[in-house]
């Protein structure tokens, strides 16, 4: 997730940059935004479907990471677990609801900043890394005073980086977010093929 979001906030600096630089940098900026929304940017996949084997359910979505220049542009947690656990549940999976300790859940982080000039202008546009991933209940080896440590471990795991105007994030955070649970569905659904 760091790593993600360090390359985010990269490109979208450099781009920034770029464009104060140049003497149109609005207009150029903006072009140069255009041109990678329309780029497939995958960042991580840890796409393991031995540890989707034997799921049949999860107990629900949790959404986090919501910065408040995402918030201030109108993305909200709740439409954007909505999105994912509508697009799991038309693939097969039963939610049951919120997660509890240990139990398995599907974990949604949405992070993003709007791009700004040099001089703190706003474009307009938005850089914005979208995690979609399972956790599972698991257990350490080692014991700690005696006992086995549990915890919750990433079986699978996408991340993407979206670049959007204001007018489109909404659509296209969740538009990505669909892509990624459509992904792990199909995933689920190959691991437990008969």
């Amino acid at each position: 997730m760091q790593r993600a979001t360090a390359v985010c906030l990269g490109v979208a600096t450099a781009v920034a940059f770029a464009g104060v630089a140049a003497a149109t940098e609005y207009d150029l900026a903006k072009q140069a935004l255009l041109v990678i929304k329309r780029m497939a940017v995958p960042t991580k996949a840890v796409e393991d479907v031995y540890g989707l084997r034997g799921l049949e359910y999860i107990d629900g979505v949790v959404v986090e990471g919501l910065s408040d220049d995402l918030i201030a542009a109108g993305v909200s947690a709740s439409a954007m677990r909505d999105v994912v656990e509508t697009r799991l549940g038309d693939g097969g999976w039963h939610i049951t609801g919120v997660p509890t300790i240990p139990t398995e859940h599907v974990y949604v982080r949405v992070s993003g900043v709007e791009l700004r000039t040099g001089e703190g202008a706003r474009y307009g546009w938005y850089a914005v890394s979208a995690e979609l991933s399972l956790r599972q209940p698991a257990f350490l080896e080692r014991l700690v005073d005696d006992a086995t440590v549990q915890t919750w471990a990433t079986t699978w795991d996408t991340t993407a980086l979206v670049f959007s105007p204001q007018s489109d994030l909404r659509d296209d955070i969740a538009s990505e977010l669909a892509r990624q649970a459509t992904k792990l569905v199909a995933d689920w659904k190959r691991a437990n093929a008969p």
